[in-house]
């Protein structure tokens, strides 16, 4: 597998980072607001104690601070501590020292700059489709409304719902990401890169309670090392494309448990797919019209495999020893079923408009992919009879095993 130099100023800020985080000193302006007030704090605490006669309150800010420093990135802890401190400092003033005011003021604003939201690595709401089995069934329904919440938006059922996003990304065929039209990958350059981003899309539309699971994920990302080393491994590649990008500083997140792509954030085509062939099996009777020309937009567009090249990528990167090309397999198999029932539904829709020659593309090429499915072989066999192509038509009912009827 193939290295990227830990040389030069990401490698430098890479290993300043994870020295700071096992330190636990934060990185992040809330933590370090915080982090200065009970470094005060402490400082408070030993001069009042080394200061004759000696103050024991002196311990209590020491205690204070102590603690602190090890719940910093919670909110109840200092948030408590802070009012503690505005309490006692609102006493002192009460007893006729007016400087206790000060101290109940820097209480009061360091238990506000507390309740402020955490950083997302610390937040530990879980981000994944909550369902615990089966593939995902994408609901039909989209929104454009604005993301507020890092959470997958759900349906009643708990299945992932698409939204409209500015970022695009496009995984039928080779993973391309746009933002406003521009590219945004170094992909070419970067295997690995687009390896993590490749299998955590694939990961959460298969679903389940581990679609985002950290540890999985490290361990797919870097097999057969041991676990602190791939954990590491996946921390470095998060920093990378944060670098590498403000895209994906957007879609992807991280906390202690989990790693996930954002798909409220992005236009997925391999959604939009899954979402029109929700709507068409959930509907009665024939497609109309309207609904035609969306699956046959739909059809049109889809050039290419999930995720093409995967294979080779996953060689280059793991090696394929992990599970990562057999997940890509499956969700390829479910792609094209989803295909192929637009493309059956497309056919219906043109045989009864007498334009049966208006499907024969879609119908085969789907059959391509799920030949082991007779409705799309006898649906291609009867388009193939009704333009005059009684060849073709013969040679996919005996590539079918169908009997002439």
């Amino acid at each position: 597998m193939r290295e990227a130099p830990d040389a030069g100023g990401l490698g430098q800020r890479g290993r300043s980072l994870r020295l700071l985080e096992l330190l636990l000193v934060p990185t992040d302006v809330r933590g370090i607001i915080l982090l200065c007030g009970f470094v005060a704090a402490a400082l408070f605490g030993l001069f009042a104690i080394l200061t004759p006669p000696g103050d024991p309150i002196g311990w209590a800010y020491i205690g204070l601070a102590v603690v602190g420093y090890f719940f910093i990135q919670t909110r109840i802890v200092p948030a408590g501590l802070w009012l503690l401190v505005a309490l006692g400092g609102a006493a002192v003033a009460m007893a006729g020292n007016a400087s206790g005011w000060l101290e109940t003021a820097i209480g009061v604003v360091l238990a506000a700059v507390s309740v402020a939201p955490l950083p997302p690595e610390y937040r530990t709401s879980p981000v994944a489709n909550p369902r615990s089995s089966a593939r995902v069934e994408v609901p039909p329904d989209r929104t454009s409304s604005a993301v507020e919440d890092p959470k997958p938006a759900t349906s009643a059922h708990g299945a992932l719902a698409p939204a409209r996003a500015e970022i695009t990304v496009s995984c039928l065929g080779r993973l391309r990401i746009q933002a406003a039209g521009r590219e945004v990958s170094r992909f070419q350059r970067e295997p690995r890169l687009e390896f993590l981003v490749s299998y955590l899309i694939a990961r959460q539309l298969a679903g389940g309670h581990a679609a985002a699971d950290r540890a999985a994920i490290a361990d797919e990302i870097a097999p057969g090392i041991d676990p602190s080393s791939q954990k590491d491994r996946l921390r470095k590649q998060i920093h990378e494309l944060a670098a590498t990008d403000p895209v994906f500083k957007e879609i992807v997140h991280a906390n202690r448990a989990r790693v996930w792509i954002d798909l409220k954030r992005i236009d997925l085509d391999a959604i939009r797919l899954l979402s029109l062939a929700e709507k068409l099996r959930a509907r009665s009777g024939m497609i109309d019209s309207r609904q035609a020309e969306s699956i046959q937009a739909m059809l049109a567009s889809t050039t290419g495999e999930f995720l093409s090249g995967f294979s080779d990528l996953e060689q280059d990167v793991t090696e394929a020893r992990g599970s990562a090309g057999e997940l890509v397999r499956e969700l390829r198999s479910e792609i094209a079923g989803a295909f192929a029932d637009l493309a059956l539904a497309l056919a219906d829709y043109c045989n009864a408009l007498d334009q049966p020659a208006r499907a024969i593309p879609y119908l085969a090429g789907a059959r391509r992919d799920r030949a082991d499915r007779q409705d799309l072989a006898r649906a291609l066999v009867v388009a193939y009879l009704r333009t005059g192509q009684t060849a073709a038509a013969d040679q996919v009912r005996h590539e079918a095993d169908l009997k002439e009827s």
